[in-house]
């Protein structure tokens, strides 16, 4: 069974990996590739057959990629020389405060297939977006977490605490597919794909508290959008590892994947001069084939499904309200008498930045629901400080 889960979260990878993108003959002239974590974007002007534009430092620009227009200052203008080719680079950054307005959004619009163009007073200049492109990001808080129901002895027979030492870290990879034509079906640009790490614990042994530690990866086919019902929908496959750090507990899922954006739930921002471009209400559902081990009983396998639901809403120029729901139907085989079928699990949170940009953040969370690999009821509140961008260089 385990090697059912295995082979269909691999499937999609084997079956459209093929659909990548294709090398433009000719070299282009003018490139522009961005990093998400450091928001910055660079364009290059090589094989040109007129000169790279004169620009000067702090200098104004407009960037267009597809519908976005991003008002851009030059932080830095450099020259290589690369033998018989010499590149003018050309560095900008948005210009409005940091958060409101991204080259490349941290939730990861593909821009593939769009046409992209930048403005330098008078004259506008097309650009090809670099192929690939990727970015990274990590955020990580520690804090104290509260358990709000009733104490439960630890693993080992001892006695828990009513309060833990809680530690969050998400780390994720993602590599876009080749920038692409945009005449191109939205399944002929290539795959995308996604590897991330969650770490959730505390340094309590108790079922009480969280403990709620994944890696996965996964493939998934550009976006598409219907209209103003459905935005920025992809499907996918996914293989996830879910593995408890205070007990013996795990699952292993394999997954077809559909998310998407539901835009008539637009994001708000209240009491506040800035807009946040940020994504509106969102949702996930999955559906596979999941191997489990639960502490205290024998391996089990079966079919699972999962949905989330998640929002979130802007205060003032400094607080960011997250909702989630999740719904978990877990399908095996020989689930443990503890473990009902169907989970329900909800969050709400508010994360605190100094100010625009900044590294550090706090969060005060409450949820209540099901936790980890095998299914465990809590309610907890967490108060904690973090680091938003963890090794992110300026």
């Amino acid at each position: 069974m385990r090697k059912k889960a295995f082979l269909l979260s691999l499937s999609l990878f084997a079956t459209i990996a093929s659909a990548q993108g294709t090398t433009p003959a000719t070299p282009p002239c003018a490139i522009l590739s961005f990093s998400a974590a450091t928001n910055i974007a660079t364009i290059e002007f090589a094989n040109c057959t007129t000169p790279a534009p004169t620009v000067a430092l702090k200098s104004e620009a407009i960037v267009r990629i597809g519908d976005s227009q991003i008002p851009s200052t030059i932080i830095d203008v450099a020259t290589a020389d690369f033998g018989p080719v010499t590149s003018s680079l050309i560095t900008l950054q948005p210009t409005t405060a940091a958060g409101t307005r991204n080259f490349q959004p941290a939730d990861g619009p593909e821009y593939s297939g769009n046409t992209a163009s930048v403005t330098f007073g008078t004259t506008e200049i097309p650009l090809v977006l670099a192929t690939p492109v990727s970015y990274t990001e990590h955020t990580a808080h520690v804090g104290q977490a509260s358990a709000n129901n009733a104490v439960a002895t630890t693993t080992d027979g001892g006695q828990a605490d009513a309060s833990a030492f809680r530690f969050q870290y998400d780390g994720a990879y993602v590599v876009f597919p080749p920038a692409g034509n945009a005449a191109k079906k939205w399944w002929d640009r290539g795959v995308q794909q996604e590897y991330q790490l969650s770490i959730d614990t505390t340094n309590q042994k108790s079922a009480a508290f969280t403990d709620d530690n994944q890696a996965s990866a996964g493939v998934y086919l550009p976006r598409f959008t219907l209209g103003s019902f459905l935005n920025r929908a992809r499907f996918g496959a996914q293989g996830v590892y879910s593995r408890a750090l205070h007990s013996a507990s795990s699952t292993f899922d394999g997954k077809l994947m559909f998310e998407g954006w539901l835009p008539f739930f637009q994001v708000q921002t209240l009491f506040s001069k800035n807009r946040f471009a940020a994504p509106p209400l969102s949702f996930s559902v999955g559906y596979g084939y999941r191997d489990q081990k639960a502490e205290g009983t024998g391996g089990s396998q079966g079919s699972v499904f999962d949905g989330t639901v998640a929002y979130h809403l802007y205060l003032l120029d400094q607080y960011r309200v997250d909702f989630e729901y999740r719904t978990v139907v877990n399908d095996v085989s020989d689930r443990p008498p503890t473990t009902p079928r169907t989970q329900h699990t909800w969050k709400a949170s508010v994360l605190m930045s100094p100010k625009p940009g900044s590294a550090f953040s706090a969060v005060v969370s409450f949820e209540n629901g099901h936790s980890g690999p095998v299914f465990t009821e809590l309610r907890q509140y967490f108060v904690g400080i973090g680091l938003e961008r963890l090794f992110d260089k300026k």
